[in-house]
């Protein structure tokens, strides 16, 4: 009894020090679009003369500000969800998963020509699906968003060792081993990387972790990153058998 009761503390303490990060992360970074909504608006209503032309510029810039609101938004409930990860937990073949995210986000890659190169091994972990399964939807878009043309894009997963990897490299520019290790961290972009809430590798490090798992970052000697899932593997479920059918009894007339 006692030994629930203290696990049933620390899962609250985890849920409480959740909402905490994402009420501070939140506040913080939602300081700069509304801001900017605002100094749109107050230029806007300030300027007697505004035109048509001027007000749609202002209202496409508002526009702009509140889905970059509901992005980040978005991205910090999944990270609160993550980080006290509790659902429901079932038997995953994240190498099916990994093979979804590559045909969804297929498009994107092509609008960069890079070449895609996969090695899908059948690989089961427990867990939460929805939650694996944007993890590596963030390490497939990651590799595609913070890529060069006409590189490449690796993904790959095993089982070996009592352990379930996914691992996701690609091309792009030169980064320092300590700036690498970073990037798990909040909001931490590289100079001059393109798009994202900076949420993106946050997220994968606390759904590896809620699920007992480790994720390393290592930058590629030709420039790129590789990211490394390992998680606690587990037996491919056994199907159960068919059931046999009996024959119908024959009756005399």
């Amino acid at each position: 009894l006692a030994d629930t009761f203290d696990g049933m503390l620390a899962r609250l303490d985890t849920t409480f020090a959740s909402q905490r990060h994402f009420v501070a992360n939140a506040s913080h970074e939602l300081r700069t679009p509304l801001a900017i909504m605002r100094t749109e608006l107050d230029v806007a209503m300030a300027d007697p003369g505004a035109d048509e032309h001027e007000l749609r510029r202002m209202g496409e810039a508002v526009r702009d500000s509140i889905d970059r609101c509901e992005r980040l938004l978005e991205g910090l409930l999944m990270l609160a969800r993550s980080e006290a990860a509790s659902g429901h937990e079932e038997a995953v073949e994240v190498s099916a998963m990994a093979a979804d995210c590559i045909t969804d986000l297929h498009a994107r890659a092509q609008e960069l020509d890079l070449e895609v190169r996969d090695d899908l091994e059948p690989a089961w972990t427990r867990g939460e699906s929805s939650l694996l399964e944007r993890m590596i939807a963030n390490l497939v878009d990651n590799g595609i968003r913070h890529n060069e043309r006409g590189g490449f894009l690796e993904v790959s997963t095993s089982a070996k060792q009592g352990r379930t990897r996914v691992r996701v490299a690609n091309s792009g520019a030169q980064i320092e081993p300590t700036d690498a290790q970073a990037l798990t961290e909040p909001f931490r972009r590289l100079d001059g990387a393109r798009g994202g809430s900076g949420l993106g590798l946050s997220i994968v490090r606390s759904v590896v972790e809620a699920h007992g798992g480790e994720v390393t970052l290592a930058p590629l000697p030709e420039g790129g990153l590789e990211v490394l899932v390992e998680l606690p593997a587990i037996p491919a479920p056994v199907p159960p058998a068919p059931l046999k059918r009996i024959p119908r009894a024959l009756t005399k007339s």
